[in-house]
């Protein structure tokens, strides 16, 4: 069907169509970039916590197992960052800041990756990013700290038991503070007769294994677990911004790994620095 337009109808709907291209491709900008994920990795998670709240105690779990986690302990510098992580301030004990996971997220696992993202506050005085199990009750643990001064990074497991000894796999140094990380362990259980494996990632590079693992994920009877407190609830606490916690039933490879590193450094770009880049570093680009 044809319709005619007289020349100012033909010069509104130039006008229109000019505003509404700027406004969509503005908006294009704004979105932060994302690396496409490979389908294998939205399978087989127990939970995923983005930390894209911006309000507010309660940490929604996206993999639609709707197993919510909570902040406890909350204060003033529990600080949400506009959907961007969750801030923990740290301090000393049980009552720092922390949030609080659902009982039973390793239960019965022979296999377990925690892959985040963290940003850490401080250099010199740091505690685990995770523990699942409390050594309160004897019952084993999974844990892993960023380090701090000489005490380099590293990714503990213990089964049950009085003083259990860990086996643990750890890098050369501490993370650096100030600076996005993308972190993962992966734990492939096994026993004396069939070891398993523990390895430890740093932006999608192996940082260590240890090929010698005798225990399961599984094998840790205390049901505990937090983000941001330690397995003994004492000492100091995690200082520093964390953001997409996932936990997958299942030991990932290396190339997986690197995918869900590859997908966090896009996302760790501000919409500004997104924008800039698309533009070839001009802001303005969208007046052009």
């Amino acid at each position: 069907m044809f319709i005619r337009m007289t020349r100012r109808q033909v010069q509104i709907w130039r006008i229109a169509a000019g505003a509404t291209l700027v406004v969509g491709f503005a908006a294009a900008m704004d979105a932060p970039a994302r690396a496409d994920l490979p389908p294998e990795l939205a399978q087989d998670l127990v939970a995923y916590y983005p930390f894209d709240e911006t309000s507010g105690t309660v940490v929604n779990d996206r993999s639609e197992k709707l197993k919510h986690a909570a902040i406890v302990n909350g204060n003033a510098a529990t600080v949400w960052n506009g959907g961007r992580g969750l801030t923990l301030p740290g301090g000393n004990g049980g009552t720092a800041p922390a949030v609080a996971l659902p009982d039973g997220l390793l239960s019965g696992l022979g296999e377990v990756t925690i892959a985040y993202d963290i940003r850490l506050s401080s250099a010199t005085q740091q505690g685990p990013v995770f523990a699942f199990g409390s050594t309160t009750d004897n019952g084993g643990y999974l844990t892993a700290t960023p380090g701090a001064g000489t005490t380099p990074h590293q990714a503990s497991i213990a089964g049950p038991g009085n003083s259990p000894v860990a086996q643990t796999v750890g890098g050369p140094v501490a993370l650096a503070a100030g600076t996005w990380k993308h972190v993962a362990v992966a734990v492939r259980g096994g026993d004396a007769l069939t070891p398993g494996r523990l390895s430890l990632y740093v932006d999608g590079a192996l940082v260590s294994s240890n090929p010698m693992l005798t225990l399961k994920p599984g094998d840790i009877a205390s049901v505990s677990g937090f983000i941001g407190r330690s397995s003994s609830a004492s000492g100091q606490q995690f200082r520093g911004t964390i953001k997409d916690f996932r936990i997958y039933a299942k030991e990932l490879t290396a190339s997986q790994v690197l995918a869900l590193s590859n997908e966090a450094r896009a996302s760790w770009r501000s919409p500004s620095q997104t924008a800039a880049s698309k533009c070839g570093g001009v802001l303005s680009c969208a007046r052009r």
